[in-house]
C-alpha cells in the first residue's frame, strides 16, 4: 500500500462567501496561542465569522488534510501594487514545514498577480514566522513588541514566455 500524498499548498475557490466560511472554521480551530500570534490578540469563537464576513482577499492558499484546510496563507491588497500576508498553521500541524510551503506559495501567487510588495505583521513571540520571513529576504523592524517585514518580489515572478 502507497503512502499517502503529502499535502500541497493549493489556492482555495469557489464563492467568496464559502472562503469566508473556510477561513472562520479554520481560525476557530486555532488554539489560545496561535491566535494570539495570528491576531496579535486572543478573539473568542463570535469574533470568526464577523471577521471573516469583512474580508476580500486577493486570494487564499491553503493545506487541506483530513479534509479540511488545516493552514492557510491569505494576501489583501493594499494601493500601489502592495499587499499583505497572513499565515496561520493549526495547532497539530505546526513544525511540519506547511507554514514555509504557504509562504512560498503566497510569494510566488502575489507575484504573479502583479505584487510589488509583500507585508507581514506579527508579534514578536513568533519567532517561527521571524525566521521564515528572514530566510525569505524580508527586511524586518520590531518596534514595542510587534514586527514588520517586508518582502519585494521582484524577480520572483515566474518566467511566462
Amino acid at each position: 500500500m502507497a503512502a499517502p500524498a503529502c499535502p500541497r499548498p493549493a489556492l482555495l475557490s469557489g464563492p467568496l462567501s464559502e472562503i469566508r466560511t473556510t477561513l472562520a472554521s479554520h481560525w476557530a480551530r486555532l488554539g489560545s496561542r496561535s491566535r494570539r500570534l495570528r491576531f496579535l490578540g486572543t478573539p473568542d469563537e463570535s469574533f470568526f465569522p464577523r471577521f471573516a464576513a469583512r474580508l476580500n482577499p486577493l486570494f487564499v492558499i491553503g493545506i487541506r488534510i483530513d479534509g479540511k484546510v488545516r493552514g492557510v496563507c491569505e494576501a489583501h491588497m493594499l494601493p500601489s501594487n502592495h499587499a499583505e500576508i497572513a499565515i496561520s498553521i493549526e495547532d497539530a500541524w505546526q513544525g511540519q514545514g506547511y507554514g514555509r510551503q504557504l509562504f512560498e506559495a503566497g510569494l510566488e501567487k502575489a507575484a504573479e498577480a502583479g505584487v510589488e510588495t509583500v507585508d507581514l505583521f506579527f508579534s514578536e513571540e513568533n519567532r517561527s514566522i521571524a525566521h521564515l520571513a528572514r530566510s525569505l529576504g524580508a527586511e524586518m523592524k520590531t518596534s514595542y513588541g510587534e514586527c514588520e517585514a517586508y518582502i519585494r518580489l521582484e524577480g520572483r515572478r515566474a518566467d511566462r514566455s
